[in-house]
């Protein structure tokens, strides 16, 4: 897995990101984000639907995206530098 990932081009210039998000870690947040959207949608049987459920989309968006803005603010990677 790449820890730097171009996204674009503004003017001429390349955009990049660094990804600050591991693959053991995506996959947790990944499995964690479709558990809570599943509560939210009520697809879970014997268990009633909750709002809360939609903060699963936090854990998925970074899963999807592989950048944790709070890691970046606490200076955590879990990215293996390959």
């Amino acid at each position: 897995m790449r820890c730097l990932v171009v996204i674009g081009f503004s003017q001429g210039k390349e955009i990049r990101i660094m990804n600050n998000v591991g693959v053991l870690d995506r996959a947790i947040r990944g499995v964690a984000g479709l558990a809570l959207l599943a509560w939210a949608l009520g697809v879970i049987p014997g268990v009633s639907p909750s709002l809360w459920g939609w903060i699963g989309l936090v854990p998925l968006g970074t899963a999807l995206v592989g950048h944790s803005p709070i890691y970046a603010i606490l200076g955590i990677n879990t990215c293996s530098k390959v």
